[in-house]
This record gives structure tokens, sequence and C-alpha cells, in this order.
């Protein structure tokens, strides 16, 4: 049985994948610049070891609002669960 610490966590590591590749469409790398992080600490955020501080997620927030996407800070949290089937032209996305 997963505990709720670790389920989660995963939550919030696949919600910070989520972001990075579905919303920004980037790489771990540019994804990295974006929030003012490394691409390693990107990797270690999406394995589940690390998460982003405020400093990062206000930076990753901002970026968003910047580029016209209607942000919602759960995305730190959670994956809609409205997009499993979204096209991906329908995704308001941030050009890598």
């Amino acid at each position: 049985m997963i505990s709720k610490a670790n389920s989660r966590g995963d939550e919030v590591r696949f919600a910070l994948k989520f972001i990075r590749e579905h919303i920004f469409r980037n790489d771990q790398t540019k994804f990295g610049e974006i929030a003012g992080a490394s691409k390693a600490t990107v990797s270690r955020w999406e394995s589940g070891r690390g998460f982003p501080d405020a400093g990062q997620m206000s930076r990753i927030r901002k970026a968003a609002i910047e580029a016209g996407i209607d942000w919602d800070d759960r995305l730190f949290f959670e994956v809609p669960k409205s997009f499993a089937g979204a096209p991906a032209d329908e995704r308001r996305t941030v050009a890598a």
C-alpha cells in the first residue's frame, strides 16, 4: 500500500513534469532557465527528490502568465483531470 505522503509526492512530481512538457513544452534545460534552476534540479523535481522553492514557483507562474496562459497554482500539485484526452492543438502552451 502506498502511503499518502508517497502518493502526494508522486502527484507533485507528475504535475511538475506535466507543466514542463504540456504547458511550456520545454526540455529540462529550458524549463530550468525559466524557473531559475539547473537541468539537474528539474530532474530531481521530476523524480520526486526535491520540489521547487517559492521563488522558483513564482518564476514559473510569472512566465506562464506573461505567455497568456490562464494559470492556476493547483497545477503545481496535480495534473488536471480534464487534460487526459485533450487534443494538443486545444492546449494553450508556451513555445519552446
